[in-house]
């Protein structure tokens, strides 16, 4: 099973990639440096990624940009911003030769139906084309849960897009926020087309990104369903600091042994 670390855990690269080969782990590139500029500086944030990862031998994932993103937007400018981003994402994380490019989806719970109906819509003719451009590259796409009550949504979309280059990844940390729905039986649901975990913990009421010894989810369990149902995800540790990354790699690798 492939285990990285978040690049939030320092604000220099060469820091992470320091520590990522000092444990042994992969790294997923999780903040872009200067991203209110992307624009201005875009080949500047090339080069310092490039620079910094270049003859880093273990996995590289990266994450994309998503704040205030909307791809499924009714707005035409809207979508245009947001489908501009995805597609920096996505030189990026070929520049730095990464194996797993993720986003967000974005979606938010309303009882507006309608609005639900069109944003469902939309983001799927979205990810319809861009599927075609992300099949033309070595990397795998996965669908990341934030607000998102059930599996469903991201369900549906992977399974109608039905491409292997489309795959689902599951943070357990915003299941424990913004789903009644255990994590248990997200993995139960997701099983074959689960890619990709973001692991890390809370108490329930605020996306802390503790380590996962500290919160109410139970590493134990988690573990246990991923043998279960026989899934090696990539696993990151989405924690921001050394001491939560390496208690929450003993932690995981102790609940491996014994399960």
């Amino acid at each position: 099973m492939k285990k990285l670390l978040s690049s939030s855990i320092d604000s220099d690269l060469g820091n992470v990639v320091k520590i990522a080969n000092e444990l042994n782990l992969g790294i997923e590139i999780s903040r872009l440096p200067k991203h209110l500029n992307v624009d201005d500086e875009f080949e500047e944030m090339k080069d310092y990624l490039c620079k910094n990862l270049e003859g880093f031998k273990n996995e590289i994932t990266m994450h994309g940009q998503f704040s205030d993103l909307n791809i499924a937007s009714i707005d035409k400018e809207i979508k245009k911003i947001s489908e501009k981003r995805y597609y920096q994402s996505l030189e990026l994380a070929q520049c730095i030769n990464a194996s797993t490019l993720l986003f967000h989806t974005n979606k938010k719970s309303t009882k507006h139906i309608g609005a639900q109906k069109k944003f469902d819509k939309n983001f799927l003719n979205f990810w319809q084309d861009f599927i075609k451009d992300i099949e033309k590259t070595k990397l795998v796409a996965v669908l990341e849960n934030v607000h998102e009550k059930t599996p469903n949504f991201i369900k549906n979309v992977i399974q109608e897009i039905n491409s292997p280059k489309l795959k689902a990844s599951l943070d357990v940390g915003h299941v424990n926020v913004y789903s009644d729905i255990e994590v248990e039986i997200w993995l139960n649901e997701y099983k074959d087309i689960l890619y990709h975990m973001h692991i890390h913990n809370n108490f329930g009421d605020d996306d802390s990104h503790f380590s996962i010894t500290k919160g109410s989810l139970d590493c134990q369990k988690i573990v246990n369903t991923l043998k279960h149902n026989n899934l090696e995800p990539i696993i990151v540790f989405e924690v921001f600091n050394l001491n939560d990354l390496k208690s929450s790699l003993d932690c995981f690798n102790k609940c491996y042994a014994y399960s």
